[in-house]
């Protein structure tokens, strides 16, 4: 995967393990007051660096169970944490979603001269 294309490639995979981090951390954040609830994450950029610098397609991410000691009540989610990754997703899909926006742009007038 070279070029353009699959620059735009590479940044869907990563906006798609972004978008499933939000996701994850919304889950928690539902849970918050939920007894015996572990947390869920996303942890991808470690393997998405990996892929890249083999030049490689990178593994969809997936999420994976906190085993962080929590609450007597067995629930290891703490909300103020949460809404700090939240915000850290968000900029982070947000700024890939603007870079995909500037690719794509540059195919679009490479392909119609304008």
């Amino acid at each position: 995967m070279s070029g353009m294309s699959g620059d735009l490639t590479r940044l869907r995979s990563f906006m798609d393990a972004a978008h499933l981090r939000q996701r994850a951390i919304a889950g928690n954040m539902a849970n918050a007051n939920t007894p015996g609830y572990q947390r869920v994450e996303v942890r991808f950029e470690e393997a998405f660096r990996a892929a890249m610098a083999e030049g490689e397609a990178p593994a969809p991410p997936r999420l994976e169970v906190d085993q962080t000691p929590g609450r007597p009540d067995g629930n290891n989610v703490m909300l103020e944490n949460e809404l700090i990754d939240l915000n850290d997703a968000t900029l982070l899909y947000r700024s890939l979603a603007q870079a995909a926006s500037v690719r794509a742009g540059i195919l679009r007038s490479a392909i119609t001269g304008h």
